[in-house]
């Protein structure tokens, strides 16, 4: 298991097999960054990339609350 302190909230990770996050590749390394505008996602299950601010709009997230939430990536993805 993995602690992580963002922010003032702590975010715990465990090696799942089947949930969570999948690493296409495991010499690669999750980096944890603040939005800067621009992220576009494919949700799973979806074909099409859709802009994750018009994503976190559609789940009515404040915009106040979508400048901190913190993005994982693995490599620039």
């Amino acid at each position: 298991n993995t602690e992580l302190c963002w922010l003032g909230q702590y975010w715990q990770a465990t090696k799942a097999q089947g949930v969570g996050i999948v690493l296409a590749n495991s010499e690669q390394r999750l980096t944890v960054k603040l939005r800067k505008g621009g992220e576009k996602c494919r949700l799973q299950g979806e074909k099409i990339t859709r802009s994750l601010k018009k994503i976190l709009q559609h789940q009515k997230i404040p915009f106040w609350e979508r400048a901190v939430i913190p993005l994982f990536y693995q490599g620039e993805q």
